[in-house]
């Protein structure tokens, strides 16, 4: 991308590079001037002609740096806004590598900041350690307050009833597992990832009176017995083929009573074009590109299981990553010395790639509820749900025009 391509795109700022020769260049023509410091000579060559890997991998070597709060406008400056069709030259190989055994990228070695320690979580996930979707009904909430109103709907949209049985398979710092204890009145199995998370849980679970509700342990589906009357799966990564996607999901299905619901949120990309950010969709832990919403319909379809329920979490994603975003930055000192600056940037470059994409809509969120063949949703007024942007039931025409109007 030459230089005149990256000023045509920069709307209401004005670039001001300082280069390690001290050689001015400002790009734009309005606006407030935003400051960005290259340190190495060939940067800015690098960053030009490849901006969806380069620029991520340059500020994460410390190469250049920018006021963090700026990072977004950057980002959607430098990168197109949207990338060629999956399976661009080099993208076969990529994925080639990634399946050899014993491969690992050092995104996949570097453990998402969220769940590093409670003490960073703390900092920027709010006092109780909500890793999820927040739910902003209403202009100037804060995230407390948008935490607070998602556990209020997820207990409206499970419509759940004391002495139920939840299974929680992404349970983070175990905050959901709690929060449904103690406001719904139900047992909770909830499923960690590390055991400091595990650890954090069950203090937790023991402080607030509820070790007797939630059934806190390591492990993943593979290892659960029994039924559940629902299950919860946000991080759970769904497999590439619909094959075996669907055998993930009738496990699911296995696991969960006859009128029982499952509630899952996905991330996923707009139709037809890959994630213009290569550096985020390497940061991917499934190490696979972001699956199109509609890429469920075959896996579904051959399961017992049916789509109750679709929404739009888009938005409420985009306010919930930049209030993250922003409470980072305000520790990001304190955090760099915990963890190193490398791992700083990382995260840092992570969160301000993620918002920008979401602007742009090259990533979506979608909460979708899945039922058993006895299971029945009401069709109730949305009310407050409007925002949800709630989608017909019929999923296959659904999820094909949600993708086709982008």
């Amino acid at each position: 991308m030459p230089l005149t391509a990256i000023e045509k795109r920069l709307r209401g700022f004005r670039l001001r590079i300082h280069q390690p020769d001290h050689t001015p260049l400002v790009l734009g023509h309005g606006g407030p001037v935003i400051d960005w410091h290259l340190h190495e000579a060939g940067t800015l060559d690098h960053i030009v002609a490849n901006p969806g890997q380069a620029l991520g991998a340059t500020y994460v070597r410390g190469q250049w740096d920018i006021d963090s709060e700026h990072l977004p406008l950057l980002i959607t400056a430098l990168i197109p806004d949207q990338a060629g069709p999956p399976g661009h030259t080099g993208g076969w190989l990529r994925r080639l590598r990634a399946r050899l055994p014993g491969r690992r990228s050092r995104a996949a070695d570097a453990a998402d900041w969220r769940n590093r320690s409670a003490r960073i979580a703390r900092l920027c996930l709010g006092e109780e350690l909500f890793t999820g979707t927040a739910c902003f009904e209403e202009p100037g909430v804060t995230l407390e307050q948008a935490q607070r109103a998602r556990g209020r709907r997820l207990i409206e949209d499970l419509q759940l009833q004391p002495g139920q049985h939840v299974l929680d398979l992404d349970a983070g710092w175990g905050s959901t597992a709690l929060l449904l204890a103690e406001q719904a009145a139900v047992r909770v199995t909830a499923l960690f990832s590390t055991p400091t998370q595990l650890d954090h849980a069950r203090r937790e679970a023991r402080n607030r009176r509820l070790h007797e509700l939630v059934l806190c342990r390591l492990g993943d589906m593979n290892q659960c017995r029994g039924h559940f009357d629902r299950i919860l799966s946000s991080g759970m990564n769904l497999q590439a083929s619909a094959a075996d996607a669907g055998a993930q999901l009738r496990r699911l299905g296995e696991l969960l009573h006859d009128d029982g619901f499952i509630w899952m949120q996905r991330t996923g990309r707009r139709k037809d074009h890959a994630l213009a950010n290569q550096w985020l969709q390497q940061q991917i832990p499934s190490q696979n590109r972001l699956p199109l919403l509609s890429g469920l319909t075959a896996a579904i379809e051959s399961t017992p299981l049916h789509a109750l329920q679709i929404s739009d979490l888009s938005a409420h994603h985009e306010r919930t990553i930049n209030a993250w975003r922003r409470r980072f930055r305000q520790h990001r000192n304190t955090i760099s010395r915990l963890y190193g600056e490398t791992d700083t940037r990382r995260w840092e470059f992570r969160l301000a790639s993620e918002e920008a994409a979401l602007q742009h809509g090259q990533l979506s969120c979608y909460q979708v509820l899945l039922g058993n063949p006895r299971s029945v949703w009401p069709n109730m007024d949305t009310g407050g749900h409007a925002s949800d942007h709630l989608l017909p039931l019929d999923l296959d025409q659904a999820l094909t025009r949600q993708e086709r109007d982008g």
